[in-house]
């Protein structure tokens, strides 16, 4: 998409892109965005075959013969630039050029390196993450929504007559595709307009020209491994409130037990856990569900919404102890987010966390919903985007005294750290908002 944000991953990629070829991207997919061992394999990482790189450019390349790799492509377009370089090799030279070049761009890259045919890319770290926090902090519940598109798309979907749970999944896909479409920039039309698409579990309906179908797979149970067509929705989120309130006593959940049907936290727990169930899976593809309350691994995992939301309630819960302590002369004020030295948060762990979900954040959004080369929906994407952010936090959270009180040495590490869990607040808050569930601040 074109109206992307200066400091996403997406932008990166398209200087990065143009750096080499000379050309706009179309096809950001020769670039590839790493998620683990990033002090070893780089943030970003892409193969120089030239032959590779053709197969992503609609436009000619105009090199000399000698050519094979990308690498050299660069360096023979920008000659006159490279030949007041030193008498290094042809690759530094570009990798020298490209550092160069970013120093003007919203992400910088710090170093590259070739490892096993790989051209591995280093962004700056303390300036990316000042920006990205600074962006976060400031937008708000904003962050991650694009500038107009000016095009207009309507979703409808055709109900299962066999399965009421197949239908309330074909629900939940169009009300999150719309969602994801008005973050991208769509305007979201309520009445059929000539840009529609109806979403539907058969693979043979009649549709107007102007309308494509979409096929999804229908819910399943997982004991026949056929439709589930005689459980309600009702009756499935009675179950899952059961099994909640057989876990009331293990670790996510304190609430006192009472009648099932009076605890609407209870319910919207279950709700929300079904509503993931059924949007975890690539919506192309079938759902198993296990009926029985008896096996039921969706609460007690660390992919479910349960997980999600107890790690959701802790960073709130640090924050509000946090505000608290300052009150009492625990813990500093906070100084303005512009003045925060971010250099400080030097822990892998916390470059995780602030790469593959503050920034990762954008990314997510634009994967989940793909235009070309065909129209294809993937809450699935957003789904394990929120499960591995809150996998990694809680890694995180184990290993890192946060609030370190009476240590005025660490008060800078602190402040920074205070900023980063309100920046992954705010990415939380959005992204289970996408799925229509409020975050919570206890548990």
């Amino acid at each position: 998409m074109e109206n992307i944000p200066n400091n996403s991953i997406s932008t990166l990629i398209n200087q990065i892109f143009f750096h080499l070829t000379g050309f706009e991207c179309k096809d950001q997919s020769i670039i590839r965005v790493n998620n683990e061992k990033l002090s070893v394999n780089g943030d970003l990482y892409f193969l120089p075959s030239l032959k590779l790189w053709k197969t992503v450019l609609v436009d000619k390349l105009n090199c000399n013969e000698n050519c094979t790799n990308i690498l050299q492509h660069c360096a023979d377009i920008r000659h006159n630039e490279l030949k007041q370089m030193e008498k290094i090799n042809t690759n530094e030279k570009v990798f020298q050029s490209l550092i160069l070049a970013s120093k003007t761009w919203d992400l910088k890259i710090t170093k590259c390196t070739l490892q096993n045919e790989r051209v591995c890319l280093f962004l700056e770290r303390p300036s990316v993450i000042k920006t990205i926090i600074n962006t976060v902090i400031e937008k708000g519940r904003s962050f991650g929504r694009n500038a107009s598109t000016n095009e207009n798309i309507c979703l409808t979907f055709l109900p299962d007559e066999q399965s009421e749970l197949t239908s309330m999944r074909l629900q939940l896909i169009k009300n999150i595709s719309e969602r994801i479409l008005d973050l991208q920039g769509y305007c979201v039309c309520k009445k059929v307009c000539p840009n529609a698409i109806m979403l539907s579990s058969k693979s043979h309906i009649e549709t107007t020209e102007d309308c494509k179908r979409y096929v999804c797979g229908v819910v399943k149970n997982s004991e026949t491994n056929t439709k589930e067509t005689t459980l309600t929705w009702r009756k499935y989120v009675y179950n899952k409130m059961e099994t909640i309130i057989e876990l009331n006593d293990q670790k996510y959940l304190h609430t006192k037990k009472q009648d099932i049907n009076d605890d609407p936290f209870i319910r919207n727990m279950a709700e929300a856990t079904i509503s993931f169930e059924l949007l975890a899976i690539k919506p192309s593809r079938s759902v198993c569900i296990n009926i029985h309350t008896s096996g039921d691994r969706s609460l007690t995992n660390t992919k479910g919404i349960p997980f999600i939301l107890y790690n959701t309630a802790r960073i709130a819960a640090i924050i509000k102890k946090y505000n608290e302590g300052i009150s009492n002369g625990e813990y500093p004020e906070l100084t303005n987010v512009e003045a925060v030295d971010f250099s400080v948060l030097d822990d892998e762990d916390e470059w995780e966390l602030i790469y593959n979900f503050i920034m990762g954040y954008s990314q997510a959004i634009e994967n989940s919903i793909k235009h070309k080369p065909t129209f294809q929906i993937c809450p699935q994407v957003i789904c394990m985007f929120l499960s591995r952010l809150c996998q990694k936090f809680s890694i995180y959270y184990r290993r890192i005294k946060i609030l370190t009180e009476g240590y005025k040495h660490l008060y800078s590490k602190l402040i920074a750290r205070i900023y980063m869990l309100k920046a992954l607040e705010i990415i939380l808050q959005n992204t289970l908002a996408i799925f229509n569930i409020e975050s919570v601040s206890e548990m």
